[in-house]
């Protein structure tokens, strides 16, 4: 989905009626930061994009007057900022943001732990308008009035928001809590969930389904430390907060073993990543029935020599597949990204590997997206060959196919630790990514071109697909286009070529060769071809989307 800004690069690979393009590439539309004070450390945590590709990221700001607050910014898609949003909770302690959630009327949600009066932790949870209005803030102390705090959130179609996390009890063990508060942000119940051993249990994930069940998954302890003698637990409460079902599993090794992350369908199947202890630590990756049984479990690698690999986030598309994203160690000298697809079956459809340009360098995944046409998107970080040595984002595109189609990566101009923690990806495929980078949030929109699939003037129905991306000149090829323009205006007929706004009203008659569309406002339009031949009967035109930038 992007390209180059040359007219000649436009022309060559750009033109609308090729009936193949060049081969994918990435370019960086925008990277923006975020900090309250210079001297000070932010850092993003999460990200999301809504249908008209605004873009919301949330994290942790830090501040010489209030310690850490969460910090919340709404970005246009031309990476203007349209409002920036600090909490700092009661005790101006630290309050800190780990995830973000939007829904489709643009109100955003964050989650985190925010510290109380007494400066231990609360769950937090803030709901803001489309417009960064406060709607209302949640704050929960769990009975043991010590550290609690959310790790994940979710909302479902009606308003309603999920939240879970851990919630400490006594000393250092701690519960699994799990809430669920209305659109008013009234709490409709509070479950909690402590493993046989009254250890330290905790909630990594929670996805929700179309009846309002919640599922989560994490770790129940079983030994006398969490890496030790641990499960991956997993457990389905029903819409009003009762259990549903529990499913644990365990490593042979009694070492640590935990979910990472979590997803439903729409059959309420329910899919897993985490790690597990066996001989050497494995990414599992495991499908439930809406009952909660097991319907497969399926551990990677056996065909690679490793010595350590964990699923660390998922994700599903809408026939059925499962992404995984992680990390895999193939000896002592270091990590690699490990990027898995399975069919709906569980069937491994194929596993592919990262490694960054030094062989002993950590590279992990830390999140995962697919698009509409089953492009996987990772990113995580990755150390690069630079003189500081330290650590970049890196985010790295494979086809439906498994084939590697692009690497990108990004280095602060401090040569600090960098490190991408989320991606998202659009209805035009715009790819994003947010993090730490030089102390401070760098948020950063890429834009990718070539494999597009483009319509012909011989569709016998209108047909969007694309897009394309262009700068400045829309470049058509002669073809269709070449009717009696200006005849056909004076007899009231519409042009054979055309570019509509997003609702559909003329914007630019278009030509044969280039057309200036530098003075069109930025965002989506449709190119309408029509044939002379076909001109007169209804429903006998192309139409291309495309997308217009600066």
């Amino acid at each position: 989905m992007r390209g180059s800004s040359s007219l000649a690069a436009i022309a060559a690979g750009l033109c609308l009626m090729l009936p193949a393009l060049a081969p994918a590439q990435v370019d960086t539309a925008w990277v923006r930061f975020y900090t309250w004070e210079p001297t000070q450390w932010s850092g993003a945590a999460d990200l999301a994009v809504d249908a008209a590709g605004n873009v919301y990221v949330t994290g942790t700001s830090s501040s010489s007057v209030t310690l850490e607050d969460f910090a919340t910014l709404k970005y246009s898609p031309d990476g203007d900022t349209l409002w920036v949003r600090r909490y700092d909770g009661p005790s101006h302690g630290e309050d800190e943001a780990y995830d973000l959630e939007i829904d489709d009327s643009g109100n955003v949600y964050v989650a985190g732990g925010s510290a109380d009066s007494t400066g231990s932790w609360d769950c937090l949870t803030i709901k803001y308008g489309p417009n960064g209005e406060t709607c209302w803030v949640a704050r929960y102390d769990g009975p043991g009035h010590d550290d609690d705090w959310v790790n994940d959130v979710e909302v479902d179609r009606t308003g309603n928001v999920y939240v879970t996390g851990t919630s400490i009890t006594t000393g250092d063990n701690s519960d699994i809590v799990t809430m669920k508060y209305n659109s008013a942000g009234v709490v409709q119940w509070v479950s909690r969930h402590g493993g046989a051993a009254g250890l330290e249990d905790e909630a990594n994930s929670i996805a929700v389904d179309d009846q309002g069940n919640a599922y989560v998954t994490g770790v129940e302890n079983r030994g006398a430390r969490p890496d030790t003698a641990s499960n991956m637990v997993t457990i389905k409460y029903g819409s009003s907060g009762d259990t549903s079902w529990v499913s644990r599993l365990a490593g042979t090794a009694n070492g640590l073993d935990q979910g990472y992350d979590i997803a439903v369908d729409g059959a309420h199947n329910v899919y897993v990543t985490g790690t597990v202890q066996e001989s050497l630590s494995q990414c599992i990756t495991i499908k439930y029935g809406s009952g909660g049984e097991t319907l497969w479990v399926r551990r990677c690698c056996g065909d690679y020599p490793h010595l350590e690999q964990s699923g660390a986030a998922l994700t599903l598309d809408d026939a059925g597949y499962v992404y995984v994203g992680g990390r895999i160690a193939f000896d002592a000298s270091g990590l690699d990204f490990l990027v898995i697809k399975y069919g709906p079956s569980g069937d491994t459809m194929w596993v592919r590997t990262f490694n960054g340009p030094h062989a002993s360098s950590a590279d992990w995944v830390n999140d995962i997206a697919v698009d509409d046409e089953g492009g996987v998107y990772v990113t995580g970080m990755s150390e690069q060959d630079h003189p500081s040595g330290e650590d970049d984002y890196a985010t790295v595109k494979f086809s439906a196919a498994g084939d590697q189609e692009w690497v990108a990566t990004y280095n602060h101009p401090a040569n600090d630790h960098d490190e991408a923690f989320a991606v998202a990806v659009d209805n035009l495929h715009y790819v994003y990514v947010t993090g730490l980078a030089g102390n401070s949030y760098a948020t950063i929109k890429y834009t990718q071109a070539g494999a597009l699939t483009e319509t012909r003037s011989a569709e016998v129905r209108p047909t969007i697909v694309g897009p394309t991306i262009v700068r400045r000149v829309l470049f058509l090829q002669n073809g269709d286009c070449t009717g009696e323009r200006q005849t056909r205006a004076s007899v009231g007929l519409s042009p054979l070529c055309a570019l509509l706004d997003i609702s559909g009203r003329n914007a630019l008659n278009l030509h044969p060769g280039p057309n200036d569309v530098s003075r069109l406002s930025p965002g989506v339009y449709f190119v309408r071809e029509q044939s002379v031949a076909s001109s007169q009967h209804s429903g006998r035109s192309a139409v291309t989307k495309v997308v217009i930038t600066r």
